[in-house]
């Protein structure tokens, strides 16, 4: 069934802050097997972020939720996982020992920090505060588990280190992307639209940029397309990450330079 991010916060929703966590996930997980199937952004008000996630687990998927986390007036995921599991929020001797040990018994808001929803599985913040949890209850949503994660990158990529190797052991999707120069869209959709036909499992993404267009194929069938696609365009194939680069490595190979005035 895929997975599920769900974003939590006004920034993200107003664009004061890119979503750059939700991209970094969605790559770790494809490294793993898992497809991601839906990027969602909520505000901060408890019945969205409640609505949105449950929606998410009675289909049946696997939910992933980013921020929220946090002891400000602001942050409401932990009361939302709470209402959507019917468990309260209890103090973690786990967690509270271990922001003891790390900021010392004054800090203002390890007590706030340490309460986390009953019986849920935790995964402590080596870089914050804000543990991430994993929840799971197949009488409330079949099939489905949510896995809570803090918002700050840095602390986000410290709980999925933990938490992806433990519960997606799965093999990467398997990936060609073809980067093809001096062809437009329209020169290139035909032939995709074959690959569709021929292999419909196959995901055909394609994405142009000036002078270049991207083709990214992914899933079942990928390396019997690849071929095709390689040959039917092997005159406009770039082997190199840009255009770019593959000026600066045919001005090595020839020992030229470049002058602008």
């Amino acid at each position: 069934m895929g997975i599920s991010l769900v974003a939590i916060g006004d920034e993200v929703l107003y664009g004061y802050t890119v979503n750059s966590n939700a991209a970094y996930l969605a790559t770790q997980l494809l490294s793993r097997g898992v497809f991601p199937v839906r990027h969602v952004v909520v505000p901060d008000v408890l019945e969205d972020i409640e609505q949105a996630v449950r929606q998410e687990l009675q289909a049946g998927r696997d939910v992933i939720t980013i921020g929220g986390l946090g002891p400000t007036v602001d942050d409401l995921t932990r009361q939302a996982v709470c209402r959507l599991f019917h468990c309260p929020l209890i103090p973690s001797e786990l967690v509270l020992n271990d922001l003891k040990q790390r900021y010392g018994e004054g800090f203002p808001t390890i007590s706030d920090q340490s309460l986390q929803p009953e019986g849920a599985t935790i995964f402590l913040n080596h870089v914050g505060t804000a543990p991430g949890l994993v929840l799971e209850d197949n009488s409330l949503f079949h099939g489905a588990r949510l896995f809570v994660m803090p918002g700050p990158p840095d602390e986000l990529h410290d709980i999925a280190s933990q938490i992806l190797p433990s519960y997606f052991a799965g093999e990467a999707v398997p990936t060609s992307i073809f980067r093809l120069q001096s062809l437009a869209e329209h020169d290139i959709d035909p032939m995709l639209r074959k690959l569709h036909q021929q292999f419909p499992k196959l995901r055909i993404g394609i994405y142009p940029s000036y002078g270049l267009v991207r083709v990214h194929l992914s899933g079942d069938g990928v390396e019997e397309a690849s071929r095709i696609l390689s040959s039917a365009f092997k005159r406009f194939l770039l082997t190199d990450a840009s255009l770019e680069e593959a000026v600066l490595r045919l001005l090595r190979e020839r020992g030229w330079t470049i002058a602008t005035a």
